[in-house]
């Protein structure tokens, strides 16, 4: 599977980002629950049967990285697919970041180039 439909298989909707980890030149955002859409479909529609709790959508080999509007995502959150220039991929990770007070928040953007992208479950990467 290429990492454009590797991406287009996921669905977020409902699902919150439990935590952000940058290290190195990797980016983890650790998802509550990440569900897949079923080969072939077009929406969700209510698939589980590869729902990956507590998963990790991964940045593998990143080359550069922005983040606007805040520093963290700890709630909803997207994730967009730009494009694959020489191996290159470009994403845009959108999503809340929410003040202590849990009343105010703002819409954070990561943009990232990497090189790999995946996602991750007990250990073990995934790819299709």
């Amino acid at each position: 599977m290429t990492v454009e439909k590797l991406c287009n298989s996921i669905y977020l909707g409902d699902r919150y980002c439990e935590k952000v980890i940058i290290k190195d030149n990797i980016i983890m955002f650790q998802i509550n629950l990440i569900s897949r859409i079923k080969e072939g479909a077009r929406e969700w529609e209510y698939y589980n049967d590869k729902d990956l709790e507590n998963g990790f959508l991964v940045f593998d080999n990143v080359i550069n990285y922005t983040i606007d509007n805040g520093s963290t995502i700890n709630d909803e959150i997207e994730v967009h697919y730009i494009n694959n220039d020489n191996g290159n991929y470009y994403f845009i990770v959108e999503g809340a970041e929410y003040q202590n007070d849990a009343n105010t928040y703002k819409w954070v953007k990561f943009e990232i180039k990497c090189r790999d992208f995946y996602l991750l479950h007990n250990n073990t990467k995934i790819r299709e």
